[in-house]
Formats: structure tokens, sequence, C-alpha cells
């Protein structure tokens, strides 16, 4: 068996990430064009993730964000973005590495992606998921076992814009 120095699965992660960081950058500069808008989903519990202790209480696994009407001083760095959003008409402060996003689509334009090296490492952290292949909620994931040495094809075309 071959061992996997290449590391495929993080390599697309990050140029997925670099998507997602250019159309927050554009977002950040010049607002959001026409009718886009971004929904990103967070993992709460990474340890760089900055928020407020009272929404850390309220989402202590996961939240997602919307930026669409509601949100100021966007700003982008090389590893992290910070934003503010009003929750419940209150404004809080956010920081966010990119590396604790697990999901972000554009709605508008019904494009999406998810991060699955992030996806995989939480499925492995559980002992469920390491030691069966049941869904969490013990549905079968009607899926055989693959071989160890077998690759995994992912298919992105169903976030590709038709027109």
């Amino acid at each position: 068996m071959s061992e996997d120095v290449l590391d495929y699965s993080r390599l697309v992660d990050q140029a997925m990430q670099s998507v997602m960081r250019h159309a927050l950058e554009v977002a950040a500069k010049e607002g959001l064009p026409g009718q886009h808008h971004f929904y990103l989903t967070l993992d709460t519990t990474h340890p760089e993730v900055e928020m407020s202790d009272s929404l850390r209480a309220e989402y202590p696994e996961e939240i997602t964000i919307v930026l669409e009407n509601q949100f100021w001083d966007l700003e982008i760095k090389k590893d992290h973005f910070s934003v503010k959003l009003n929750f419940g008409k209150t404004p809080h402060d956010l920081l966010v590495p990119f590396d604790a996003v697990t999901a972000f689509a554009d709605p508008s334009v019904k494009f999406g992606l998810q991060f699955a090296s992030k996806l995989e490492e939480k499925r492995t952290e559980t002992p469920e998921a390491s030691s069966s292949n049941q869904l969490p909620d013990d549905r079968p994931s009607g899926k055989e076992e693959k071989p160890q040495n077998s690759a995994e094809v992912v298919v992105l075309d169903s976030f590709r814009n038709k027109d």
C-alpha cells in the first residue's frame, strides 16, 4: 500500500479555501455583488475561533452564519477572517480561522463547498465512526467498505453553474 505523501484531500481543501477566501475578499472590498450572499458553517470547537461566551454557549459545536444584509467590518487575513454580525439584535464579533469553516455556500448561484478533510477528521475523532460504517443516526450508509488502497473520485459537477 502506498502512503499518501501528497495528501490530496488537504490539497483540494486548500484550493477550495482559496475560492472561498477570494469571494470573501470581494465582499470585504466591494460589498456583495448582485444577489450574492454567503452561508458559512463553522466548527465552534476549533481552538482559534473567537466568539462571545453567550454565542459559544448557544452554539457549542457548530454555527452557520449568513453574510447578506447586516454584517460589518469584514476583514480577510491570510489564515482567518473577522466580521461583526447581529444575533438577536445584538452585535457580536467573530474571528474565524479558515480551517474552522466546514462548509461555504452562495445560494444565489447554487454554489457550495464542503471541506472533506475536516469532515473526515471529525468522523475519525468519534468512536462510532471509527468502529462502524454507520451514519450518526444508525442508518446504514449504503456503502460497502473500500479496500484501503482504492482511490476515491470527488465529482464537483453538481456545484458548477450550468448557465
